[in-house]
């Protein structure tokens, strides 16, 4: 039976859906059709909304990456006096995310760029809304303890690849640890984030 949706909502049930299926499947295996059968529409319905299969996985990257910058700002949110609490709140909040939607992450950081060939892959990924905002943020930190301009970008490196190396490893469970205790996270992150 044909679902029947208001106007704007089918393409967010077929980003929706198209990240459901990624959960069980790869970005290779995945098709308009099988997005059009999990939301129960007609097989031309999508292409109302996508040009093509690579069009959906772009719109799906972006809901994910919008969703990531949410997280990030969010937990800042109560802190705009506190640079450095930003900092370690917002460490927290990148591992936590991910942790809780380790599909995304696998999509995100992995598969979507699998077999691509894309030479300027850092400015892709420097052109996300959550890099930018995680750089944005790292940077109202140095400036407010004097950290020279020329240390940004090695510490930028450092920081992401703490919590982003924390997160893969939690991921794909090469480690556990208790990421429901919020405290226990930041303290860790504050011992280790030596940003100088």
């Amino acid at each position: 039976m044909t679902q029947k949706y208001h106007h704007g909502q089918l393409k967010q049930a077929l980003i929706e859906a198209g990240i459901e299926i990624l959960n069980v499947t790869t970005p290779e295996q995945l098709s308009l059709r099988k997005v059009a059968n999990q939301c129960g529409v007609s097989h031309a319905a999508p292409y109302k909304h996508f040009k093509n299969k690579d069009d959906l996985l772009h719109a799906i990257y972006q809901y994910i990456d919008e969703q990531f910058t949410m997280a990030l700002k969010e937990a800042i949110l109560q802190i705009s006096d506190e640079p450095y609490q930003q900092i370690i709140r917002m460490g927290s909040a990148y591992i936590t995310f991910f942790v809780h939607h380790p599909n995304y992450f696998h999509f995100f950081f992995i598969e979507r760029w699998k077999n691509k060939n894309i030479e300027n892959l850092s400015t892709h990924i420097e052109q996300s809304l959550s890099y930018r905002f995680f750089t944005e943020t790292a940077i109202h930190y140095f400036q407010s303890v004097g950290i020279p301009k020329e240390r940004y970008q090695n510490n930028i490196i450092a920081m992401w690849s703490i919590v982003h190396g924390i997160t893969l490893m939690i991921v794909t469970k090469m480690i556990q640890i208790p990421i429901h205790q919020t405290d226990w996270l930041d303290h860790f992150l504050t011992e280790h984030l030596n940003i100088q």
